[in-house]
């Protein structure tokens, strides 16, 4: 299975802002030549908007990255390259907004190798992007990689994207959206007998292990022949989620005779939670609706406002199904590609905080603690005074760092209720503070008999 990465996460890490590094996405694949070898093509995609553009001897603006390739094998370097991509030419650089590939395509022997990877815009001085990534060729295999087409045309004049009669515009990406209507694919079947087989492709759902929406398609082969198979599946009706693309060879005997995949990951527009599908997801399992309802509410504290606006006033409480759309939206919205997992430690965390913040009057997640547990984590220290003698119990929370805000402490005081602690005060924003309860302590206040600290003394020089 080709190895796949996305380049721009590198420059994103940092910020996620474009005037960091290049942004650009690579993948590989590769397919077998008739005297026994082999050849890999690379692809990128290149975001112009991460590039500097100069003006040219044509007046026009253009941007240019070097590329620098090597393929090693056993720390050896058996092939290297190094080129320049240049960009199509801009009028101006104000509304620079578009991708623009680059393929190219390397013979190569049976073996595994590791590939080198530099990117360097010429006409800037970003850092540039470096990756090592793995490459195993074996033409003993009977299908080559697969790969994701963005269009496709009968070739008329030849060039570096014609293959078999077609120009095929790579796909750089296995991310597909809303406006992705199809998965265009290439591969490559290399019969070693003249014994009838079945090559099966398919979209299989990783969160079930089925095919999906019954795209699968069934081609028989029976010559020794080559055979080239460029095809595509709709999937403007898939749900937002993690698939497979599989292909496979079956022989007459029902066996399984070689099998590749390729993930690929689809997300929607989920504006509307009713028009989603929730078939044989996590949540079409949750058919008790007390229980729904129950799971919901545990997501009380880390609803936005828009979220907590729908719940409170849009959502049917009597209506399953409905309820299962929302639910299921609330947690693809977070984890497009793991809400199941997401789902299941938020609900062990839930757990573990109503039983530590709760009381027989309170849940835990209805609690100010349990609220901003849920919310922000763990903090990095808690200091805790549960016997004072001049002032009620209290509980300072103090974390380094909250959605870029640093710093930020949290007072939890038990005035009245067992175990049942409110916030009083802190400094991180958009949370209510009671500062006149805060204000009636003076700073570096100590109780002479027991040395205990103040919530002011936590406050300011927390532990």
């Amino acid at each position: 299975m080709p190895k796949y990465l996305i380049l721009a996460f590198l420059a994103f890490s940092f910020g996620q802002t474009y005037s960091q590094n290049i942004a650009a996405q690579y993948d590989k694949s590769v397919f077998h030549l008739e005297n026994g070898n082999a050849f890999v093509e690379t692809h990128f995609s290149f975001d112009g908007r991460s590039l500097q553009f100069i003006a040219n001897s044509n007046g026009k603006f253009e941007a240019q990255i070097e590329v620098n390739i090597q393929f090693k094998k056993d720390k050896n370097v058996v092939l290297a390259d190094k080129y320049l991509v240049t960009s199509p030419e801009q009028l101006d650089t104000t509304n620079i907004n578009f991708y623009f590939i680059d393929q190219q395509r390397y013979t190569i022997e049976n073996g595994i190798y590791s590939i080198h990877l530099e990117l360097n815009d010429i006409n800037s001085s970003k850092a540039g992007l470096s990756y090592v990534d793995s490459l195993k060729v074996n033409t003993n295999n009977i299908i080559s990689d697969i790969q994701f087409i963005e269009s496709y045309t009968p070739t008329k004049n030849k060039n570096t994207l014609s293959k078999n009669g077609y120009d095929l515009v790579p796909f750089v990406s296995n991310f597909y959206n809303k406006k992705n209507q199809k998965l265009n694919y290439y591969f490559e079947y290399y019969s070693n007998s003249s014994n009838k087989v079945l090559i099966q492709t398919k979209i299989i759902s990783k969160s079930n292990g089925k095919v999906a929406q019954n795209l699968a398609s069934n081609k028989f082969s029976k010559s020794k022949e080559k055979k080239v198979i460029l095809s595509s599946f709709p999937i403007d009706q898939l749900f937002s989620g993690s698939y497979l693309f599989v292909v496979e060879v079956i022989n007459e005997n029902n066996v399984v005779v070689e099998r590749k995949e390729r993930p690929f990951y689809k997300l929607n527009d989920l504006s509307d939670p009713k028009k989603l599908d929730i078939e044989n997801t996590f949540v079409s399992k949750i058919n008790d609706i007390d229980t729904l309802k129950k799971y919901i509410h545990y997501c009380y504290p880390i609803q936005t406002s828009s979220e907590s606006l729908y719940a409170n006033n849009q959502l049917e409480y009597n209506n399953l199904q409905f309820m299962q759309k929302y639910f299921y939206k609330f947690w693809i919205d977070r984890a497009p590609f793991n809400a199941e997992d997401t789902w299941k430690e938020y609900l062990q965390t839930v757990r573990t905080v109503n039983k530590e913040f709760g009381n027989g009057k309170l849940k835990g997640y209805m609690s100010d603690r349990g609220r901003i547990f849920l919310k922000h984590g763990l903090p990095n220290s808690r200091s805790k005074e549960y016997l004072p003698k001049s002032f009620e119990p209290f509980e300072l929370w103090h974390y380094y760092n909250i959605e870029g805000e640093r710093d930020v402490r949290f007072i939890f005081m038990n005035k009245n209720q067992p175990n049942e602690y409110r916030l009083v005060f802190t400094n991180k924003a958009g949370e209510v503070s009671d500062s006149d309860w805060m204000d009636r302590f003076e700073s570096n206040y100590y109780d002479n008999e027991n040395g205990s600290r103040s919530p002011w003394d936590y406050f300011n020089n927390p532990n």
